[in-house]
């Protein structure tokens, strides 16, 4: 799901590219970053149940196996405590990557965003200089 979103945005900038004016509206109004995705698992949001989802650390060393199952099957993170203080958080591997996935992708949306307003405050040069001047203070030769 990731990577077609992921695609989908590559297609629209190759397509918007060379209007930077659209892509920078775009990207200003936050129509690629949804803070509520993160929370969500197949366009459902996943709600935060404190019996369930918190439990002390040696209710979930008595039984693993069931915490396993209820990971698995619910892709929710489970916070354990000791003596009442979060701890620990234990997340199904599935739903830990995915939160991975997520993450790389807003790192990615950031740098695009960061790169239209560099070039909206002048802050570019030619390709060719970039790489002498690159060239020069890595001490590459020619």
């Amino acid at each position: 799901m990731i990577f077609l979103q992921a695609l989908r945005l590559s297609k629209w900038i190759t397509a918007t590219s060379a209007d930077g004016a659209k892509l920078n509206a775009k990207l200003r109004q936050g129509a690629f970053i949804a803070p509520l995705r993160v929370l969500s698992w197949q366009r459902e949001v996943i709600m935060f149940d404190i019996k369930k989802d918190i439990q002390a650390m040696t209710t979930f060393r008595r039984n693993p196996g069931k915490f396993m199952k209820y990971l698995k099957k619910t892709k929710k993170p489970l916070v354990l405590t000791i003596n009442g203080k979060a701890e620990a958080v234990v997340q199904d591997a599935k739903a830990y990557q995915r939160l991975l996935d997520i993450a790389a992708q807003a790192d990615a949306l950031e740098g695009i965003r960061q790169g239209v307003e560099d070039i909206e405050k002048g802050r570019v040069r030619p390709a060719r200089e970039a790489l002498e001047m690159f060239r020069r203070n890595h001490a590459i030769p020619r």
